[in-house]
Parts: structure tokens; C-alpha cells; sequence
């Protein structure tokens, strides 16, 4: 069997290794492949996206008069659906996993083009049929303008304004596009957004909370209890209070412009406090399915925690709500978090059944 990729390694370069070492008759590494696979609706994406490259690179070899940029998008643009073929009887096919466009496109060394096209056809075909099946999916949710995510699962949609919808765990959002205005509106949960300029028609984000007028940039939105935070990446926005009545912006002064490297959070009651994080980028570090915190109270740890996984921590005790902490965690492994408390404080972590709770040393019923 041909070594997996590490954990390590971005989804891009583990989708690059698997070209890599996939071969027609080693039965453990395509199991372990197909499980990777279904692992992320990403894994998919990436791996999609890193076939289409390396065909674009055997071309390009051939003809050498295309660009390392020309490939890239041509890459991105590629339509598997026209390439759709069975996979072998002696192989199950997998169940089909949404996807999105994506952006990104990883390009393969070209010392291993000549046996990436050997040995990778097959499993193109592969990719290809997941696809087939995904766009079934994409045509269905996007007649409707809406997009949603389950738990712990992130997808990506690439707008018809070339703008990209990254969404997060367990969101929500609706997409409606006009001659004069361009408008998404977060339901539930966490998107980042990368807005295409397009001076004739404004880009607007709403929340139950708040109104974000954009032109070109990109920011992390977020639906929270009771209020929204924007945290802008790249670019200005202008963020206002909704009115509770009808929803629509509010003209009073306290509508903030907020630049890059900036947070704003805006209340129910239409309050707005903007600041200067220490680090913007962690607000979208769950793009790379991490979540980093400094000094945090394990209270609003667990909470981003539970947020991605149907196993939950729950909590006893004020002082073990009130401990700090410093960590960086993988989403899809919440039993890291259980690992870290046990070795590195004086919290007690008791397993009950799929769940944790976390108790202080000395909590007893008085705490």
C-alpha cells in the first residue's frame, strides 16, 4: 500500500499526493483514496481541480504554447460532466458528494506528469462520476438561490458575478441577483465572502442584525446570539443596524466604515462597536478547518467546538467555564480538545457515551 498523505499537508498538496501514488492494483491505497474522498465535500473539490491541471500540463507539453496562468484557468473552467464514465464492476461507486467551484488549482511537478497520465485515468473517471453527481445537486439548490451546510461540513459556491460564498459549518444563506443589486442574506450561521467589483450593481450582506454594503473585497460574516460580527480581510465595508420592524439599513451616525484589518459587531438594538483584533486572519481559520484561540474561556471554546460536530462538550462548574486557554484544535477531531485538558490542566474530561463533560478538580453540586 502507497503511503496517504499527512494531516499536515494542505487539502491542495494531500489532493496533489494522491495523484501521485494512486496505481491500478493496489486495492488498500483505493479504498484509502475513496475514504479520503468522502471524508470533505472539499477533498472532492481539490482533487477535481488537481486532475483537471495535470491533463491541462500533459497538454501543454505537448503543444508548449501555453501559460502557467493560461493552465490555471483553464483548469478551473474544465467541465467534467462531459467526461462522465463508469467506474470498473469490481469497484463500488461512491455515494455522491455536493460540490462547488473553487478557485484554487494545484499544479502537479512535471517529473511526474508521465505517470500521473498512467496511472491516474481511472481515477479521474472516479472524480469525474462524483462530480456528475454533485451537479445534480448544484442545479437543484441553486434554482432556488439558497445554500446550506450541515454540521461540520463547509462548502464553496462560486457566484455568477465571479464572486466566491465560502460557507461554514451549519449556515444558511440566500443568493438574489438583479439588474440594479446584488444581495445575500445570512440566515443562519458563517460565510466569507470574496466580492467581485462591479461598480453597477452595489453588493449587499444582511443578517437579522445588520446591513454590509461592499464594492470589491473580502470579509468574514457571522451570526452569533443576539448580534453579527464582520471582520473585513480585505477592501471596506460599511455596516448598519437593521431596523427590527422592516429590516432595512439604518441612516443613523452610528453606521460604522470599517477597513481591513478591522471587526465590527453589531447588536440587536442596532449598537455598533468597531475594533482592531490582534490577529484578523483567525477569524477564517475555519477555512482551514482549524480553530485558534488566545486566552479564550473554555466556555466559549466549547461552543466553536460544538459548532462542527455532532459529539458535544458540556461543562460543570463556573471554574471551569472561567479556565483559559491557548490552543489551535482540528475541527473534525473534537476528542483533541478532550486530550489537551487532560494533559495540560486540572480539568477531569468523563466520556458519556459519543459526549464530554469537563469538570473542574474540585467541582462538587455547591459549585
Amino acid at each position: 500500500m502507497k503511503p496517504g498523505p499527512t494531516e499536515q499537508l494542505t487539502i491542495s498538496a494531500q489532493a496533489a499526493h494522491w495523484l501521485c501514488v494512486l496505481t491500478d492494483d493496489e486495492p488498500q491505497t483505493q479504498a484509502a483514496f475513496l475514504t479520503w474522498l468522502r471524508r470533505s465535500p472539499q477533498h472532492v473539490e481539490e482533487f477535481l481541480f488537481a486532475t483537471a491541471t495535470w491533463k491541462k500540463l500533459h497538454q501543454a507539453g505537448a503543444t508548449g504554447t501555453e501559460t502557467v496562468e493560461e493552465i490555471a484557468a483553464a483548469a478551473h473552467a474544465a467541465d467534467c460532466g462531459t467526461n462522465v464514465v463508469a467506474l470498473q464492476p469490481r469497484m463500488a461507486p461512491a455515494a455522491p458528494v455536493p460540490v462547488d467551484p473553487v478557485d484554487d488549482v494545484v499544479p502537479v511537478p512535471a517529473s511526474r506528469r508521465g505517470r500521473i497520465e498512467r496511472e491516474g485515468g481511472r481515477w479521474a473517471a472516479a472524480a469525474a462520476l462524483l462530480a456528475f453527481g454533485a451537479t445534480l445537486v448544484w442545479l437543484a439548490t441553486g434554482s432556488g438561490s439558497t445554500y446550506t451546510t450541515a454540521v461540520g461540513e463547509q462548502r464553496t459556491v462560486q457566484l455568477n458575478d465571479g464572486s466566491v460564498l465560502y460557507l461554514n459549518t451549519d449556515s444558511r444563506v440566500r443568493v438574489h441577483f438583479s439588474e440594479e443589486q446584488r444581495t445575500v442574506q445570512l440566515l443562519k450561521g458563517e460565510a466569507l465572502l470574496n466580492v467581485a467589483q462591479e461598480s453597477a450593481r452595489p453588493f449587499q450582506v444582511t443578517s437579522p442584525t445588520a446591513v454590509v454594503q461592499v464594492v470589491g473585497t473580502q470579509f468574514n460574516i457571522r451570526n452569533r446570539p443576539g448580534n453579527t460580527v464582520v471582520s473585513v480581510l480585505e477592501g471596506r465595508v460599511r455596516v448598519a443596524g437593521r431596523n427590527g420592524t422592516h429590516g432595512v439599513a439604518s441612516t443613523a451616525p452610528a453606521d460604522q466604515l470599517a477597513g481591513a484589518g478591522e471587526e465590527v459587531s453589531v447588536a440587536g438594538d442596532g449598537r455598533i462597536v468597531k475594533h482592531r483584533p490582534q490577529d484578523i486572519a483567525q477569524s477564517i481559520t475555519w477555512r482551514e478547518r482549524r480553530l485558534v484561540f488566545r486566552a479564550a474561556r473554555l466556555e466559549e471554546v466549547v461552543a466553536e467546538i460544538n459548532r462542527y460536530s455532532p459529539r458535544r462538550f458540556y461543562i460543570e462548574g463556573e471554574s471551569a467555564r472561567n479556565t483559559r486557554l491557548t490552543a489551535s484544535f482540528n475541527v473534525d477531531d473534537p476528542q483533541s480538545l478532550a486530550n489537551f485538558l487532560q494533559r495540560y490542566s486540572k480539568l477531569t474530561v468523563e466520556h458519556s457515551g459519543e459526549n464530554f463533560t469537563i469538570r473542574g478538580a474540585s467541582h462538587g453540586p455547591a459549585d
